[in-house]
Order: structure tokens, then C-alpha cells, then sequence
């Protein structure tokens, strides 16, 4: 997953500068080329609403790592309670109650 989320975030910064360059052509053609103007700021509309798909996937990726994380620890909290349960009923199993009530009596 990690690998994912920083590939994505490499993807959003090629997408932002195209967006940024289609910006800066609209600009520089704008008193030139009006409709050329207009389709180079649609084209950054259209990277931008991209960026936003992007960064949209890129969080459900965290928040399954996060997730993903949280259950293997709780994994290891039940692993050691079992683990701590079948050691007190061993132990359990070894005491007698003849030999408690020796040393209570």
C-alpha cells in the first residue's frame, strides 16, 4: 500500500503542473486565441477534477493501511490474551484443593 500512496502522490504532482501548464498557455494566448484560450482552461479543469480522483483513492488507501494496521495489533492483543487464558487454566489445572486447604488450615 505504501508504495501505491506514494506512486499516487508522484501522479498528482504530473497531473498539477499540466494543469498549471495548460493555465499558463490560456494566459499566454488569451488576447490571441480566445477559443484555444478556453479549451487550455477546460483541459485544467479536467486535470484538476483528476487531481481530486487522485487524492480521493489515495485516502481510502490510507485509511485501509490504517485500518489494516489497527486489526493486525488487535490480532496480537486477542493472540496474547488466549495465550495468557490457557496458561492460567494450566496453571489452574495443577493447583489441588487438598493442598490449599492444607495451607489455609
Amino acid at each position: 500500500l505504501n508504495g501505491r500512496i506514494e506512486a499516487g502522490e508522484l501522479q498528482v504532482q504530473v497531473v498539477q503542473k499540466k494543469a498549471l501548464d495548460s493555465r499558463m498557455k490560456a494566459r499566454s494566448i488569451a488576447t490571441k486565441d480566445r477559443p484555444g484560450a478556453l479549451r487550455h482552461l477546460k483541459m485544467a479543469k479536467r486535470y484538476d477534477a483528476q487531481v481530486a480522483t487522485i487524492r480521493g483513492g489515495m485516502d481510502k488507501l490510507e485509511t485501509l493501511k490504517v485500518t489494516l494496521e489497527s486489526q493486525q495489533h488487535m490480532k496480537g492483543f486477542v493472540d496474547s490474551i488466549g495465550s495468557g487464558a490457557r496458561m492460567l487454566k494450566a496453571t489452574n489445572a495443577q493447583m489441588d484443593a487438598d493442598d490449599i486447604g492444607e495451607l489455609m488450615g
